[in-house]
């Protein structure tokens, strides 16, 4: 199964988000699936054999700085309309995530 996952927070950050959804991309590469991870902020490339889209963002200031927002562009929707996923999950649906399900 092919899988499209929008997050508001990833990698390098930690939190219980992030730890969730890493140990959540582990069981799918363990069951054989494929996802593509839309991420704000300075993700990493890859998480495993799952490729991880940087996203547009801005920061959440004054209240969160250290968070990045993502925002929708008509990157996201070529990525989307490329990669064609069965499923697409919204993680904490923000803008990006809103966005995401819609694409």
């Amino acid at each position: 199964m092919r899988i499209a996952l929008f997050t508001e927070v990833f990698l390098p950050k930690v939190d219980g988000v992030v730890t969730r959804i890493t140990r959540t991309l582990d069981q799918l590469t363990d069951l054989g699936h494929e996802a593509l991870v839309f991420a704000p902020g300075e993700p990493p490339t890859h998480y495993g054999p799952h490729r991880v889209v940087k996203v547009r963002s801005v920061s959440f200031q004054p209240w969160y700085p250290e968070i990045m927002v993502g925002l929708p562009t008509a990157r996201i929707a070529r990525e989307m309309q490329a990669y064609h996923p069965d499923i697409v999950h919204a993680v904490n649906p923000v803008w990006l995530a809103a966005y995401g399900v819609i694409s």
